[in-house]
Parts: structure tokens; C-alpha cells; sequence
């Protein structure tokens, strides 16, 4: 009987690939028995992202929400709504503006004797307190009034939504972060990096008065919320069933270029205020963001349909559905519906906790499946 040794034999848990598991450019679907290392969502090694910015990110939004608690109760309220034209659009019932005189439709064209007309006019202004009495020269028709406008402290509703805001932001921040910290895998750090820019869109504030450092935060967090964006994508193309998508250069760059194009035109806005129109910048923002949460859900679901019914609650799918649907819809019925006129409309964002959870959740599940 002739045998063979073990360096003939082979090690039995060597990757042997099939044809139609070879790397690809753009997107690519490996064979469903197809596991090569460098592939698997569960090693740390296979992930692009640096661990070092992961920590600084999620340090930087953790003191953007202590900044915002000190906010909440200390940042000056006007009770008035404004076009990026200065014309007042709303007036809060009971607010300074209403005390002060100011109507819907009224345009404001100069704030302490500084003209509102112009890129930038107002920042030689600064940053208002609480007490400070302003005066507004507003025109209505063909007359040109003035108006003495004092500061109030925000009204205890609008302060309690802050404070939810926080919390929520928080959540998010604490669930991505610890999920990682749990378990290195390249899903978790994609995980960290979009709950981390999530939390960012939660966060209020800061409205810190050096008009410089307002100017370099609001560059930052629309990089981190964009990158949110792009990682949530590549982290539903990750998910199971058994066929991975991966990226190549061009298909890594077609993900990319939106938030990028979008962050650029974010940064130039913010630089340069006035320069940009605030309506272009409206469509863009709704057209990339509605881009990448619709791919994602059209992925999501894909994948969710060619799954056993058994492996979506084995691997937590269904619930990361269903939690996700009700993370969203509510604020998206509160802030787009007839809904919104309900009393407690403003606090429905809330429910949005339970996305981020079914998501750590359905990360840990992958992981203990693969290591089993």
C-alpha cells in the first residue's frame, strides 16, 4: 500500500479556487464555497481602514457632543426662519422675533448696522448671547423698519429634542465603536466608521464663535458623514449569502466619486458662502444621499431574498429588516407627512437606534458563524 506524506498530501484547508473565483474588476461575485482570506469580512487584515482614524473620528464626535450639551442651554434663540435671500419664511409663536415685531415675508437687510446683503456679510457680527439685544432693519412693502430683537434662551421643548439628538448620536457612536472594539473584522471597522459620521448627522451644533474653526468643523463633519455613507454600502455588500462583493480600483472609485464630488461642493460652500447657490447645493445633497441609501436597500433586499429562511434569522437578516425599517419611518412619516402635525412628531428620530443595533447585530452573528 503505498502512502503518501504530509507535504504530498497537501494541507486540507488550502484555498482552492474555482474559475469564476478570480479577481474581476468592478463588481465582483465569488463562487458560494468561495472563502479566499482576503476576502473574508471577518479578518482584521482584509480592511483598508486605519484603526488610528477609526479612534480619532469617534474622539472627535464624542467632544462634539459634550460641546452640544453645553449648547443646548446656552445657545441664543431668535424664534425665526430665514431664505438664504433674508426673508423671514416663519415666526415662532412667542419668540423674540415675534415680541420684536418681525412678520412672515419681511427681508431683512442690515442686522446692528451690517448689511445682510453679500457672501459673508454677517460673520463680522459673531455669535449672539443670551440677553444681547439686536437691532434688525427689516423692509416690508415699501416701507424700511426697525426692530429691537432681543435673545432668549431656547424654550425647554426645543432643549429636551437637543438633548435627545445628543443621545441618540451617541448611541450611534457607542454602538459602531464598541462593536468593533469586540471583534476586529473589516464589517465592524466599515460599522464603526458609519455610525461614527451617523452620529455626526445627529449631533446639533457646535456654534463655537471663531467664524474659522465653525467653517474647518463643518468641512469635517460633512467628510465623516459622506464616509458614514460609503461605508454603510460596502458594508451591506459584505452581508451574506456566501457570495462576498468585492471592489476593484474603478468599482471602488464609482462608489466613491459622489461623496467626494459632494464633499467638495460642501467644503467650497462653506469657504466660500455665497458663492455656491444654496439651491444647487440642496440638489446635490438630495440626489447623492438618496443615492447611496437607495443602492444600499436595493443590495440589502437583494441579498435578504436569496437567503433561506433559516440562515436570515440564524444570521439576524430579518431582524436587521424589520429594524431598520422601523429606525427610519418614523422620522421619515414625521418630517414629510401630515404626521408631522402631531405633538410628538419632533421626537420620532428616536426609534432610529434600532437600526445601528441590528446592524452590530447581524456583524457579531457573521463572525461567530465563520469561527465556528
Amino acid at each position: 500500500m503505498t502512502t503518501r506524506s504530509a507535504d504530498q498530501q497537501g494541507d486540507p484547508h488550502e484555498d482552492k479556487r474555482s474559475p469564476r473565483s478570480t479577481d474581476c474588476p468592478g463588481w465582483c461575485w465569488p463562487g458560494p464555497g468561495h472563502k479566499p482570506r482576503n476576502h473574508d469580512p471577518t479578518h482584521p487584515a482584509a480592511s483598508p481602514l486605519n484603526a488610528r482614524l477609526i479612534q480619532a473620528s469617534a474622539l472627535l464626535a464624542a467632544l462634539w457632543a459634550l460641546l452640544a450639551i453645553w449648547e443646548a442651554d446656552s445657545r441664543p434663540w431668535s424664534g425665526y426662519t430665514a431664505s438664504h435671500r433674508n426673508i423671514v419664511i416663519s415666526v415662532r409663536a412667542g419668540s423674540p422675533a415675534e415680541a420684536a415685531g418681525v412678520l412672515p415675508g419681511d427681508r431683512i437687510i442690515a442686522i446692528n448696522e451690517h448689511a445682510t446683503a453679500g457672501p459673508g456679510a454677517l460673520r463680522a457680527l459673531g455669535r449672539g448671547v443670551i440677553g444681547e439685544l439686536r437691532l434688525l432693519r427689516v423692509q416690508r412693502a415699501d416701507r424700511v423698519l426697525d426692530l429691537r430683537l432681543s435673545y432668549q434662551q431656547l424654550p425647554l421643548s426645543d432643549r429636551i429634542r437637543a438633548w435627545l439628538r445628543i443621545a441618540t448620536g451617541l448611541a450611534y457612536l457607542g454602538i459602531g465603536y464598541f462593536a468593533w472594539r469586540r471583534s476586529d473584522t473589516r464589517m465592524t471597522r466599515l460599522l464603526a466608521v458609519a455610525c461614527t459620521g451617523f452620529a455626526l448627522a445627529f449631533l446639533p451644533g457646535p456654534w463655537l464663535g471663531p467664524d474659522g474653526l465653525r467653517t474647518l468643523l463643518a468641512v469635517v463633519r460633512s467628510a465623516l458623514v459622506l464616509a458614514a455613507m460609503v461605508a454603510l454600502l460596502r458594508f451591506v455588500a459584505l452581508l451574506p449569502p456566501g457570495q462576498v462583493i468585492t471592489l476593484s480600483g474603478a468599482g471602488r472609485l464609482l462608489v466613491i466619486a459622489p461623496a467626494a464630488f459632494l464633499w467638495v461642493l460642501l467644503s467650497a460652500r462653506a469657504v466660500a458662502d455665497g458663492v455656491i447657490p444654496g439651491t444647487l447645493v440642496l440638489i446635490a445633497v438630495g440626489l447623492v444621499l438618496s443615492g447611496y441609501l437607495l443602492s444600499a436597500t436595493v443590495l440589502f433586499l437583494r441579498k435578504y431574498i436569496r437567503t433561506e429562511g433559516g440562515d436570515r434569522d440564524r444570521l439576524g437578516l430579518r431582524a436587521m429588516l424589520w429594524c431598520s425599517l422601523a429606525g427610519t419611518l418614523p422620522g421619515l412619516l414625521g418630517g414629510f407627512t401630515l404626521l408631522g402635525r402631531w405633538p410628538f412628531a419632533a421626537y420620532l428620530f428616536v426609534t432610529a437606534i434600532l437600526a445601528p443595533l441590528s446592524w452590530a447585530a447581524v456583524a457579531h452573528r457573521i463572525d461567530q458563524s465563520r469561527s465556528a
